[in-house]
């Protein structure tokens, strides 16, 4: 059919490619699982293994493993710009990353041999340099929809986010409980906002999840969405006056870092079809992704 693409992906038939520009974080993520229990002040023995990172690149890559068309606007350091760029295209993702001299960003998670995060060690004073000056010019030329994290100051995100047409769709990932207040200027603005249950208690104060996902989503544009998780514990998804809640599907642990970027991208790719899905589908989609991804089992992007 004309003007049709049937793509089959990750068991999904999916019409007429969905388009993102994804901005924000995107550096390398060193992993090491220790094989033994920790023994603090000595060496310990561990696997590692070195990929693209960052919540919105981690985003960006889960978008492309499900067909979609995804540009990604990012900043690096002079000297490795190259370097990334080829790692991105190499996962499926349009690279535009700006040069912005500094400190190479990166981030180091020491993970137990069960798969859980003991120690994560952040590198990112590149972000806190970025202007939405530098931003602007590759972000204002799309209609596509946009993802942002929390990773840059939270007044570029607010003058970026002011800037956009009011008819572009927005949706938003927190980074982490540090840092999802540079949000909060924004969230009138969002479509989506996904977010764990510590980094939802830092703008809506401490409940249930159905009671902060049904706080944020007053406060995000009439119709948004807000999801909340909370580990392997219950989540929720609302929207106007309407919340649902479920847990994620029960699986064997192989890496929980990373899930709720899996989780992210689902629920963002469903919303890209505008045509009414029931809001616990869209919870259930979601919660399987992440579950798939921390049980190992989601798809990576080649490399």
């Amino acid at each position: 059919m004309a003007g049709l693409a049937a793509i089959w992906v990750c068991g999904v038939m999916a019409r007429d490619r969905h388009s993102f520009m994804v901005c924000g974080g995107c550096h390398f993520d060193r992993q090491f699982h220790l094989h033994d229990g920790p023994l603090m002040g000595r060496t310990n023995p561990a696997s590692q293994q070195v990929r693209t990172g960052g919540v919105a690149a981690n985003i960006a890559r889960h978008l492309a493993v499900r067909g979609a068309d995804v540009g990604f606007v990012g900043v690096q350091p002079p000297a490795e710009l190259t370097l990334m760029e080829a790692r991105l295209r190499a996962e499926g993702v349009r690279p535009n990353l700006l040069p912005l001299a500094g400190e190479v960003p990166g981030y180091t998670a020491i993970l137990s041999p069960a798969g859980d995060l003991l120690v994560g060690a952040a590198a990112m004073a590149l972000y806190d340099e970025v202007t939405a000056e530098l931003l602007m010019p590759p972000l204002g030329g799309s209609d596509a929809p946009l993802v942002l994290d929390a990773n840059f100051p939270g007044q570029v995100l607010q003058t970026v986010v002011e800037s956009l047409d009011d008819s572009r769709r927005l949706f938003a990932a927190a980074t982490s409980a540090a840092k999802v207040g540079r949000l909060a200027g924004c969230l009138g603005r969002f479509d989506a906002l996904v977010l764990n249950r510590g980094e939802a208690a830092v703008l809506a104060g401490d409940g249930s999840v159905a009671e902060m996902a049904g706080a944020l989503a007053g406060r995000v544009r009439p119709g948004g969405y807000v999801l909340v998780s909370d580990g392997p514990g219950e989540a929720a998804l609302a929207t106007g006056g309407d919340c649902v809640t479920a847990s994620p599907p029960p699986v064997r642990l192989v890496n929980a870092n990373g899930a709720g970027d899996a989780m992210a991208a689902a629920l963002f790719w469903g919303l890209a079809d505008v045509a009414g899905t029931g809001l616990a589908t869209r919870l259930d989609h979601a919660l399987s992704a992440g579950a798939d991804f921390a049980a190992g089992t989601l798809a990576e992007p080649s490399r």
